[in-house]
């Protein structure tokens, strides 16, 4: 029912073949699904955006549940790809707090060279929301104040650390020395980085 998959697909802010495939059961891809729908554009290469209009209209009978299994699938999908900046936010709107924290710590756990400043403040608002003393929260205090403030990053870095032993949480009290997340270099050497920090370092240059 393609209705019944735009309505799914009209609950996220972006769509690409990687997420509609994960929303629709491999059913559809963004072109079978979206290809002749008004009011949808493309935003770069491989995403489109439904305008609002269109998202309200769809989603305006859309059960609760229904709206949290589709960010949730879309967070594991994001997750997947290492997008975890963006999985912890549909984790986050799914209500699955747990799974959004674990993505941030993911994400802290990526080295700096591929964070964003956007992905950061993005992941920062997530956890600031659910835990804003625990380790991941201060480690993102850290990478923000990277720009123009390098000397206080030992301290802060050491703060998120101590809080991580504090807690027992066994990984993220690595963070000090910016070990990366488990594949997250493997996927980065075999070139699945991620494609929002490549066009955020592309348009800084």
């Amino acid at each position: 029912d393609r209705l019944m998959h735009l309505r799914r697909a009209a609950v996220l802010d972006e769509l690409d073949d990687d997420l509609i495939l994960a929303i629709t059961d491999h059913t559809f891809t963004g072109a079978s699904l979206l290809d002749g729908i008004p009011l949808v554009e493309r935003v770069g290469d491989n995403s489109r955006r439904m305008h609002a209009i269109l998202r309200e209209a769809l989603t305006a009978r859309l059960e609760p549940g229904e709206r949290r299994k589709i960010l949730e699938l879309a967070g594991s999908a994001e997750r997947a790809r290492h997008r975890f900046h963006a999985a912890a936010q549909l984790f986050h709107g799914a209500g699955d707090d747990i799974a959004a924290m674990e993505s941030a710590r993911d994400y802290v756990l990526t080295p700096i060279v591929y964070q964003s400043i956007d992905a950061t403040t993005q992941t920062k608002q997530v956890v600031d929301a659910i835990d804003p003393t625990s380790p991941v929260a201060l480690s993102l205090e850290a990478t923000s104040r990277f720009g123009g403030l390098e000397h206080q990053l030992i301290e802060l870095f050491e703060a998120a650390a101590e809080s991580a032993r504090e807690r027992g949480d066994a990984r993220a009290h690595h963070v000090d020395r910016r070990s990366p997340a488990p594949g997250a270099q493997e996927a980065v050497a075999h070139g699945r980085g991620d494609p929002m920090l490549d066009r955020d370092a592309g348009g800084a240059e």
